[in-house]
């Protein structure tokens, strides 16, 4: 179930092998699409966020993600040298060769990023989050989110979790809205987000239930109805529930995904 293990550990901190992993020719494409579509807006001879707000918006957040890899790749440990491989191992150098290319490549798409790019990174996920980029908006939710776990109140003698201040409160209520709005609008991508959240000792009533509801919910097909008789993709996740309470699990889900995903 959400409920247990360590919740959020995952809303902290982007995956680096992922993050790396893009930093190479994605990087470069993130800055060809941003100018692309910034000269595109300037040739309407409209202002930039008349032009095309929604593309700016992307550009933005394109820059963003890319200085951010970049940043990652610049902590990152130097890559393997083929004399690092193991000998005995069939392919390792030919592995560990083609791991130092792809690093080489990250490395030349970063080389005209520095700490004045990086520190550009807040203000332009705020601004495609401005500019309606669900994807900026997600990010920003999940950093509120972490912030606000960061501050919580340590866990009381008898394992009860101490209440939140009045402002992380509603901090906290703030956030559970705009997840809420973003799920029930059929982001995919904000589901297992309020999954986690939900199922959190942030809000005064943990509800792992509606959690795991909105977490089958992102596994299912959107844009027409959910057949009534077949089985939902995932309902595995709960064998360990009772039969009863994967049973509320799917009707709620089936309810969720009625409003927000059927059509």
């Amino acid at each position: 179930m959400s409920g247990s293990g360590a919740p959020f550990r995952w809303l902290l901190l982007v995956p680096q092998a992922l993050a790396l992993s893009a930093c190479g020719t994605g990087a470069r494409q993130d800055f060809q699409a941003e100018a692309t579509l910034q000269a595109s807006a300037a040739g309407t001879g409209r202002s930039s966020a008349a032009a095309a707000p929604g593309a700016l918006a992307a550009a933005s957040y394109a820059r963003a993600q890319a200085y951010r890899r970049c940043a990652m790749l610049a902590e990152a440990p130097p890559a393997p040298s083929v004399g690092d491989a193991d000998p005995a191992e069939p392919g390792a150098r030919a592995a560990v060769s083609q791991r130092a290319r792809d690093h080489a490549a990250r490395l030349k798409a970063c080389q005209h990023v520095g700490e004045g790019e990086y520190a550009q990174v807040d203000q332009l996920l705020r601004q495609a989050a401005a500019g309606g980029n669900t994807d900026a908006q997600l990010e920003l939710l999940r950093r509120r989110a972490g912030l606000l776990l960061e501050r919580q109140p340590a866990i009381a003698e008898d394992g009860s979790p101490q209440p939140l201040s009045r402002s992380d409160r509603a901090e906290a209520e703030q956030v559970l809205a705009d997840l809420e709005t973003m799920a029930m609008q059929g982001n995919r991508a904000a589901m297992p987000v309020l999954d986690q959240f939900v199922s959190s000792p942030l809000l005064a009533s943990a509800e792992p239930l509606y959690g795991d509801a909105w977490r089958l919910v992102a596994q299912q097909p959107f844009g027409h109805p959910l057949p009534p008789a077949a089985p939902l993709r995932g309902e595995e996740m709960f064998e360990e529930m009772d039969a009863a309470t994967e049973q509320q699990v799917v009707m709620l889900a089936r309810e969720l995904h009625a409003s927000c995903c059927a059509r």
